[in-house]
């Protein structure tokens, strides 16, 4: 009865493990060989090691393999953004600065802390390294109801913040702040084909926008 009590458990795990990588492996996050594409050129088959090791170097990361590219990036602004002043824009951070250790297209792909070879991806082609994200949705700031209340006094409406909390895929992060996984799930792609967009949260663009934006 004990090797059944035990064996029990230990294939529970091993379900469960099988179970949360099965999306990734459709997705674009997939690099190694299993990914189908020609990114690896080594035959790794590992998925996980380009973006997490067991032993990470970085504490305040999800066990994270990979550098910080220690760039100052440009953020959104506009006449009308109640979130923070011109020029004053808080720095990128949380999981959106770990988006960027490959999306800023300046660290290649395949440079990991550990297992990594700095020489194997290059950066993705047609994108030039760029840290000018001013065309893209502000990040890495609070969203309080006092804020909304500002933003809703002269500008677009915003839902109240219970609602926005509310909603079951499309989530701040632990410090209420917006970030590049609130619209984006880095470990799953099932809302691709209905969206056109990779990783998103919603199956159209608007289910996501609308979750905090109104009409």
């Amino acid at each position: 009865m004990k090797h059944i009590f035990i064996f029990v458990p230990a294939m529970m795990t091993l379900l469960l493990v099988g179970n949360a990588s099965a999306d990734i492996r459709s997705t674009r996050h997939n690099f190694s060989v299993s990914g189908g594409g020609p990114l690896d050129k080594y035959g790794k088959r590992e998925i996980c090691v380009y973006c997490h090791t067991p032993h990470s170097k970085k504490r305040a990361s999800p066990v994270w393999n990979r550098g910080d590219a220690g760039r100052v990036y440009v953020k959104y602004w506009s006449p009308t953004l109640d979130a923070y002043p011109e020029g004053g824009a808080p720095p990128i951070d949380g999981v959106s600065r770990l988006c960027l250790s490959c999306h800023d297209g300046t660290v290649a792909l395949g440079k990991a802390l550990r297992s990594g070879r700095p020489s194997q991806f290059r950066r993705r082609s047609g994108r030039p390294p760029s840290i000018d994200l001013a065309g893209s949705h502000p990040l890495s700031f609070v969203i309080t109801q006092s804020l909304i209340a500002r933003n809703n006094a002269r500008d677009m409406p915003l839902k109240p913040l219970v609602e926005m909390m509310a909603d079951p895929d499309v989530k701040l992060d632990g410090e209420g702040k917006i970030q590049c996984t609130t619209c984006h799930d880095p470990h799953d792609n099932k809302h691709k084909v209905s969206s056109g967009v990779p990783l998103y949260r919603k199956p159209t663009w608007e289910g996501v926008c609308l979750t905090c934006h109104v009409y």
